[in-house]
């Protein structure tokens, strides 16, 4: 690896500013840090997520199936699991959207729930075959910020314009994940105003592994 790359690849991972946050508006969301290499524009952040359980499971037709991927989901925490037990709700809902080249209106996405943090170590087992409990590895994740009520088209003009940001403060084209967009909402669709959204691309996990 390049030298210069290589600086780049450790400041990220490496020099931490601690801004770890346990819940949002008073649910679990997962932990997180910012990285000790922020852009002076400020029109991102660069947050390390470390490893952690989410609870999963595949939609197609984005426009059709969300809401029977959320009732799926809403099941389980709502006891349809191996232990009938109730879980708590937590934020935020991330849906992964494949290719920030393609067509957006028929991939196929994967709608994920953060388990909470005290079922983190043994979360209850889906029984819905289409649901699973997966791992999210640790990662470094490019954050764009944004309002209102997003749909397919505002997720990605927001992820072209995050891409865009990346570029103009310097972070190489390689080092980026352009394979999923990571559509991230906090609110429930019943809130009206001061939206919080924020769309995520990752820290390519080739380049990482090159350290």
């Amino acid at each position: 690896m390049f030298p210069a790359l290589r600086k780049v690849i450790l400041t990220y991972r490496s020099f931490i500013v601690p801004m770890s946050t346990a819940q949002y508006n008073g649910y679990d969301q997962p932990h997180w840090e910012l990285t000790g290499t922020q852009p002076k524009d400020k029109s991102y952040e660069v947050r390390k997520y470390p490893r952690a359980v989410w609870t999963s499971t595949d939609q197609t037709a984005p426009n059709k199936g969300s809401s029977s991927s959320f009732r799926r989901l809403a099941d389980y925490i709502g006891g349809v699991n191996a232990r009938n037990e109730k879980i708590s709700m937590t934020v935020p809902v991330i849906q992964q959207i494949p290719n920030l080249s393609n067509q957006l209106q028929n991939a196929t996405r994967k709608m994920m729930f953060y388990v909470p943090h005290q079922h983190q170590i043994s979360p209850p087992k889906p029984t819905h075959p289409q649901v699973q409990n997966e791992v999210m590895e640790e990662t470094i994740a490019f954050v764009r910020r944004f309002g209102g009520y997003a749909k397919t088209n505002d997720w990605q003009r927001e992820a072209s314009l995050l891409y865009e940001s990346l570029m103009k403060n310097g972070v190489k084209d390689t080092m980026v994940d352009k394979s999923i967009i990571y559509a991230v909402s906090y609110n429930s669709p019943y809130r009206p105003v001061f939206r919080h959204n924020e769309v995520w691309l990752l820290l390519d996990k080739g380049v990482v592994n090159e350290q």
